[in-house]
């Protein structure tokens, strides 16, 4: 069986069971929910997260802390700052329609083409993940040159040196010597829905002392970014934390998710990830 309701599941995790019966009830989708055969798993890293700054757990350009979300499908350019780069990327995201409904894409980006840009053959609204796709067999990974960009604004943006001089189009990035990009946060299709059974984080370093706020934030089709949960971690001690919600935290489609941070000392390096379940209605 490749698709599984709750109620088909006698003796099933009785806590997927409970949040498949309130997405159900929740949301008035029907009379059951079905189990996607694919989990989903995101992580992130800042490297060098500024004092009192609340920024989401991921690389973007210089300067920019919090992506700022497209309404249409300008997500069109990748560039790396290599000159030698000739890599196929894959970008996994979401295009976007007039009502604001996501659709989940996956495409092989053209070859990149040195510090040239290279447009994307289906353009998006959403970048969520990134990885170098080509490898000579039985060698190891074909590795990034040098850093690579996902960003907005093909033909529009100035690229200089493999770099687009326009920071916050700056959806996504594969960090030199990285084979894929490192970002805690994602978006749900208008058919997906969560069910986030891990969050996880931690502080690794900082210029003195830190406490590092780090928070679950979902934004609904419409709404805005809300806390779902929130904890304290220290560099000096406890540095990390991991939390199996019980209750699962369900995600309702076309809902953006994010795992932001907020340091108490500056050049502040901080992880974090967060684990769930797809499911779809009927």
């Amino acid at each position: 069986m490749i698709y599984t309701t709750y109620r088909e599941v006698p003796g099933a995790d009785p806590l997927l069971q409970h949040a498949i019966a309130e997405i159900v009830d929740q949301f008035d989708i029907g009379q059951s929910v079905r189990i996607k055969p694919k989990s989903l798993h995101k992580f992130g890293r800042i490297t060098s997260l500024g004092q009192d700054t609340r920024a989401t757990i991921a690389t973007f350009g210089t300067g920019i802390v919090n992506e700022t979300y497209s309404t249409t499908n300008n997500i069109d350019g990748i560039v790396c700052e290599s000159a030698d780069a000739d890599q196929v990327v894959t970008i996994e995201g979401h295009t976007i329609d007039i009502s604001g409904n996501l659709t989940f894409v996956v495409q092989n980006a053209p070859a990149l083409q040195g510090q040239s840009s290279v447009q994307l053959a289906i353009p998006l609204a959403r970048a969520t993940r990134a990885y170098i796709a080509n490898a000579t067999f039985g060698s190891e990974p074909d590795n990034a040159d040098d850093t690579i960009y996902i960003y907005a604004g093909h033909g529009s943006v100035t690229v200089t040196d493999g770099i687009p001089q326009t920071a916050a189009a700056i959806k996504l990035v594969i960090v030199s010597g990285q084979n894929q990009s490192e970002k805690a946060a994602t978006s749900f299709s208008s058919v997906d829905y969560g069910i986030v059974t891990r969050i996880y984080g931690a502080a690794q370093r900082a210029s003195a002392t830190a406490n590092v706020d780090i928070a679950f934030e979902v934004r609904e089709l419409g709404g805005v970014f809300r806390t779902r949960f929130e904890t304290t971690v220290r560099t000096a001690s406890n540095g990390a934390f991991l939390i199996e919600p019980k209750p699962y935290f369900i995600i309702k489609a076309n809902s953006d998710v994010r795992l932001v941070a907020t340091s108490s000392a500056s050049s502040t390096n901080v992880t974090g990830g967060f684990d769930c379940f797809l499911a779809l209605a009927g």
